[in-house]
């Protein structure tokens, strides 16, 4: 099973899928249920005189290309993105919920993305978040989320990172303070992602959670990890999500970070694909894979000969895995 399972990683992997299409496969009720729950939590934020808007991130396809007033929306002022600004991600105030249908549209599109929906074809996460805030404090918003976004790791190069991404964020919000969350969302009063269960998750802001050192709320060595890691511990759960596995049944995000740290110190593993494959093992097989001693006697060969010590898993075949398989 787990040679099957990389392979079929890794043609995903090299072929990604097309352009997200627009069927609704969330159905009537799911749908229902979703907007529910966003009315109960935004109708007094909207009473208070706060809009609903929706952040896109078209880096790969804008999925709202067409949708009304896309012109006179938001971006995101990343000097690292495209020129074009109409690439950056943006910001797009919506109507009332139940009668604007672009609201629909967006909780529909983040719900197959999160679910991975083998009936949808979609690509990463372009719908990434519904916010709330004062009209007039969208921009603000908008430069609060590409400041943040700068923010990375020393080992990392990537000019900025996707904060706002719902699968990057899902993993920082538990190691978070209420301030540091607050900062996260850019500063709004409200934020609802979609959960991979596609569940509506709301971070509504807490009263009293006021901006301090940004540097300080930030400089813990686990979100300094998680920052380093996220892709490829997304990596990992997007795998297993493909698979059918249940959310529920996924490995923590400690022992995920458990294994890839591993991977990285006592291997020199580095690319995400190949933490990816390692962590993989980790949950298929079992966390210890490596310390078997035929495995790693010829993973520390195929090291000792200048490749990859990943090469060497592909000598094993399945019924050496099963024996020590205890997933």
């Amino acid at each position: 099973m787990t040679a099957s399972f990389l392979a079929n990683l890794q043609r995903a992997h090299a072929a990604p899928p097309a352009a997200a299409a627009h069927a609704r496969f969330a159905g009537e009720h799911g749908l229902l249920a979703l907007r529910g729950r966003l009315f109960t939590d935004a109708a007094p934020l909207m009473e208070r005189g706060m809009r609903l808007h929706v952040l896109v991130d078209p880096m790969l396809v804008d999925p709202l290309a067409d949708a009304s007033g896309r012109e006179q929306a938001v971006p995101l002022p990343l000097t690292s993105r495209h020129d074009d600004r109409m690439r950056h991600p943006y910001l797009l105030a919506l109507g009332d919920i139940g009668r604007d249908e672009i609201i629909d549209k967006a909780l529909d599109l983040a719900w197959a993305e999160a679910t991975r929906h083998v009936d949808r074809e979609t690509r990463g996460s372009t719908v990434c978040a519904l916010l709330a805030c004062a009209p007039e404090h969208t921009a603000e918003v908008a430069r609060s989320l590409a400041e943040l976004s700068r923010r990375r790791a020393a080992s990392q190069h990537q000019p900025f990172l996707r904060l706002w991404d719902p699968r990057v964020a899902e993993l920082l919000m538990p190691l978070l303070s209420a301030t540091a969350s607050r900062e996260l969302t850019g500063g709004a009063e409200g934020w609802w992602t979609l959960d991979r269960r596609g569940d509506l998750v709301s971070h509504l802001a807490i009263d009293g959670a006021v901006r301090t050192d940004r540097d300080r709320a930030w400089q813990s060595p686990a979100v300094a990890d998680i920052l380093a890691s996220a892709g490829a511990i997304n990596g990992v759960l997007n795998a297993l999500q493909d698979a059918g596995v249940a959310p529920s049944r996924f490995p923590s995000t400690s022992t995920l970070r458990a294994l890839i740290a591993r991977a990285r110190s006592q291997w020199g593993l580095a690319d995400d694909f190949d933490l990816i494959q390692f962590a993989l093992h980790g949950v298929l097989v079992r966390a210890d894979f490596d310390a078997d001693p035929d495995v790693r006697a010829a993973m520390s060969e195929a090291r000792a000969r200048g490749e990859s010590c990943l090469e060497a898993l592909h000598s094993f075949d399945e019924s050496h895995w099963e024996q020590g398989r205890h997933v």
